[in-house]
Order: C-alpha cells, then structure tokens, then sequence
C-alpha cells in the first residue's frame, strides 16, 4: 500500500500537503458565492419559466422547418437557422459584457 502512495505522488508530482492546501483553496472559494449566483439562487421559477420556453421554441423552429423543407434547400434552411443563433449569442454576449463593465465600475 506504501508503495502504491509513493508511486502516485512520483506521478502527479504533488504532496500530500499541497493536496490538502489545494482542497482548502477550493473549499473557500465555493464557499464564497458570488453576486450573480446569489441573486439567481432564490428564482426557481424563472428557470422553469425558462426551461419551458426554450422547450417551446426549439419545437416552434423544429416545426418551421419541416414545413420550409418542402419549397426551400436543406443547406439554406441551415445556413439561416446558423446566422438567427449567431446573431442570438452575440447580442447575448455583448449584454452580459456590458453588465460586467458595469459591475466593475
């Protein structure tokens, strides 16, 4: 067993006790919520509220697009799918960099 312990720590490279200091490290920083998780922890019904709609218009586009299938090209239906996210997850990106500029200041 003593041989099996010397030849992890040869491995990782790592202590014992530095393990522990990185436990302890970890330990203390999940304890410390931060202001977002905070706010969001107390709203379980804005995530099912969420989880529904997104539920809702992942079957709303999935319908869309079966209809669309029949007149237009596949690739295209892809194309514009692709373009309406990426325009999606940079508005959301750019409102979530705001709020951090204004947090920090």
């Amino acid at each position: 067993m003593h041989f099996l312990h010397e030849q992890g720590q040869r491995e990782t490279g790592m202590t014992e006790m530095q393990l522990k200091g990185d436990q302890k490290k970890i330990a203390k920083q999940l304890a410390i919520p931060t202001a977002a998780i905070a706010s969001q922890a107390s709203r379980p019904q804005l995530g099912i509220i969420l989880c529904l709609l997104s539920m809702l218009i992942f079957a709303g586009q999935d319908g869309v697009t079966k209809v669309l299938v029949k007149d237009l090209p596949v690739a295209q239906l892809v194309m514009v799918r692709y373009w309406v996210f990426v325009i999606f997850a940079l508005s959301k990106r750019r409102r979530s960099l705001d709020d951090a500029i204004k947090w920090r200041g």
